[in-house]
């Protein structure tokens, strides 16, 4: 019989970014599971020592790390939040993280038979032209036309999805589970949150096209509960081998960002964020990235991230409202409440 009071164990990678911490906060508060987690960054392994995790440090392409880490640990659960998340870099670093490391900790968490594999992916993988109300099975007829943008970013997540796929095709046993996030904000969401207020500040954001572009918002607690209640389900054999869109609500890139500063008051007089065109908004960030990069400066932002700003259209979340009982318990204005005041307080 087996022993209910036998915590089970969650491996969680990029433990110190915001998601894999923000979630391990989550198992920590609930008490439910044992925790272990690998951090590539020092200072953030360091945060995690002091938070008394079980936390090994380096990289997810260290495959003989994750065999020491599954060898040293009963794994139950893997949560692989693990990325690089740019808008712009080397196509092959992208590659041995996002794709190659995945699919070796894939291979680990089969053979040692694990109950649930969570891949966080990304709405991403459907590229920046979508048609509205996108579904989870489009992603293929996308495929070509997103290959084309040479975004590694969108590139490596169709890669990884299409290798996972590849290996719970030859074994059916392998417990996959990929959600496919829509923007998640809260308050360390560095592209949503962090670098457009201090961009803000320093009179250097606008909107492309008027703000028109969509941004599909997900709360990073509602992604906790999600996350937590899909382990807690698992192994379930009508949600394995399945990707998800997760989603909130859908609003313009204007209306979000006028409801943020307006709140946080970062521009005088409550005024808005220019509006530029697309193209010459990218010629600017050009001249800003390339003469921060000729003073040895880290860029603040690359043209290419003009991108993610000028998508038309929401993501279909229906799929994951019926088969993972998805919902939004923390609403848009309470989620926008918790980051505006904790900005208010650092402002104080």
């Amino acid at each position: 019989m087996k022993n209910l009071n036998i915590k089970e164990t969650v491996f969680i990678t990029g433990a110190g970014g915001f998601v894999g911490r923000s979630f391990i906060e989550y198992l920590l508060q609930s008490g439910d599971y044992n925790i272990v987690a690998i951090e590539v960054d020092p200072k953030k392994y360091d945060v995690l020592l002091k938070m008394g995790l079980n936390c090994y440090l380096g990289s997810t392409t260290d495959l003989s790390l994750l065999k020491k880490i599954f060898q040293d640990n009963e794994i139950h659960h893997v949560y692989h939040t693990a990325a690089i998340v740019e808008e712009h870099g080397n196509i092959s670093d992208f590659y041995h993280v996002n794709v190659k490391a995945t699919i070796e900790l894939a291979k680990l968490s089969i053979q040692y038979n694990v109950k649930s594999f969570i891949h966080l992916s990304s709405v991403m993988v459907y590229g920046f032209d979508y048609p509205f109300m996108v579904k989870e099975e489009k992603w293929q007829d996308l495929k070509e036309t997103v290959l084309k943008t040479k975004n590694p970013y969108c590139v490596t997540k169709i890669q990884g999805e299409e290798e996972l796929y590849e290996l719970y095709k030859n074994d059916k046993n392998f417990n996959l589970i990929i959600l496919r996030p829509g923007d998640i904000i809260g308050i360390h969401s560095v592209p949503w949150i962090i670098r457009p207020i201090f961009l803000a500040k320093k009179y250097l954001f606008a909107y492309p096209n008027y703000g028109v572009g969509i941004l599909n918002l997900l709360y990073i607690q509602n992604l906790n509960e999600l996350v937590y209640q899909i382990i807690k389900r698992m192994p379930d054999d009508s949600i394995k081998g399945q990707s998800y869109n997760i989603r909130d609500e859908f609003i313009t890139v204007r209306e979000f960002y006028r409801y943020l500063f307006k709140n946080l008051k970062i521009l005088p007089f409550g005024l808005e964020p220019l509006s530029l065109n697309q193209n010459l908004m990218k010629f600017l960030l050009f001249l800003l990235y390339y003469f921060q990069k000729m003073f040895g400066i880290k860029p603040w932002v690359h043209p290419d991230g003009v991108n993610f700003l000028l998508r038309n259209n929401p993501v279909d979340n229906e799929k994951s409202l019926k088969q993972l009982n998805y919902r939004s318990k923390v609403t848009f204005y309470e989620a926008m409440h918790t980051i505006i005041e904790y900005y208010k307080n650092q402002s104080s």
